[in-house]
């Protein structure tokens, strides 16, 4: 059929650290198979980090990346009178200081960087989401979009959530078609930096783990369908107001540092694992049947288990961690 030619438009988003590490790899795996990464594939990485420096020279233009800060954290907080979406939600009484090198592990401060630099994540997403439409009828209107980060730190935690939302919102602003549009959520959990410091008992440690119950926690709610129908979002211009379409990701993996056999693997084998597998996913143009084979957990939000709903899923050969109550 003339459909089954066109390539399906793909978005790979990796937030924070842990989500330039996996789209960079993805990134040096075009770049080494093929020469380049395919015209209907685009990369980008936001972080509030400046990453530029870590970009190899062969992937240089291949991994776009944009950098959210710095910004004056504080100078919004103490008077979000005059920035109404950062008023609606900010309850906290950290002063988070001028942020430059990170969120500090504090998902909030990861959040505000979202409606700091509003802006500067419409343009890239909207530039992204429309160059494949510029091939014309060579391309199908079923994207699909990888958003990967870690929550146990600030950044990735702190966005994912809002990056999805507004992702799906300007991909059926884009032109797509509402219901072909696919969202993947790739999370990695805290024992996924714990290999490299050794901090799970530490202070820092359970830190991680609060913020990946927190950011988990808000994820089964918005998952289980609890969103009003008149719920309506607010961020600053140039994205603005609307109501989000659900479901808020049609898949959710879950990866952490050990593998089902109940080895623990180095950081570098798990990033590696994640970016080999968002490769062939979009390589091989199998889709839905690369999907099913990654499963290996049900995902039927009507099952509980352990008193969380089993909306999560791990990837075919991976040991499926969930934070626990």
């Amino acid at each position: 059929m003339e459909s089954e030619k066109k390539q399906k438009p793909t978005f790979v988003i990796g937030l924070g650290g842990t989500g330039f590490k996996i789209v960079h790899s993805v990134a040096r795996m075009f770049v080494t198979a093929s020469g380049k990464v395919p015209d209907h594939v685009l990369l980008r990485s936001f972080d509030i980090v400046d990453q530029k420096g870590n970009v190899s020279g062969g992937v240089l233009g291949q991994h776009n990346l944009t950098q959210l800060g710095p910004f004056d954290a504080n100078g919004i907080v103490r008077n979000k009178q005059y920035h109404q979406e950062v008023d609606r939600w900010w309850r906290y009484e950290d002063t988070p200081g001028f942020v430059s090198a990170g969120a500090g592990a504090k998902r909030p401060v990861g959040r505000l960087a979202f409606f700091s630099q509003a802006s500067q994540i419409f343009n890239a997403l909207n530039d992204d989401f429309r160059r494949p439409l510029q091939f014309g009828n060579t391309i199908a209107n079923t994207p699909q979009v990888f958003i990967i980060c870690s929550v146990a730190g600030g950044t990735g935690s702190g966005l994912f959530l809002d990056f999805a939302f507004v992702a799906r919102h300007l991909l059926q602003k884009c032109g797509y078609e509402p219901g072909g549009i696919n969202i993947q959520a790739l999370l990695g959990l805290p024992s996924i930096v714990e290999v490299v410091d050794n901090a799970g008992q530490l202070p820092v440690g359970q830190r991680r783990r609060v913020n990946a119950y927190g950011a988990l926690r808000e994820l089964d709610f918005l998952m289980q369908g609890s969103i009003p129908t008149d719920f309506e979002i607010q961020y600053p211009e140039p994205i603005g107001s609307f109501r989000p379409s659900p479901p808020v990701f049609n898949q959710v993996y879950l990866f952490s540092a050990q593998n089902m056999g109940g080895y623990v693997l180095k950081e570098e084998e798990v990033l590696q694992r994640v970016s080999r597998t968002v490769y062939t996913q979009i390589e091989s143009q199998i889709g839905g049947l690369a999907q099913e084979l990654l499963v290996n957990e049900d995902p039927d939000p009507s099952h509980f288990k352990g008193g969380l709903f089993s909306i999560y899923r791990a990837f075919g050969t991976e040991w499926l961690e969930v934070p626990a109550r």
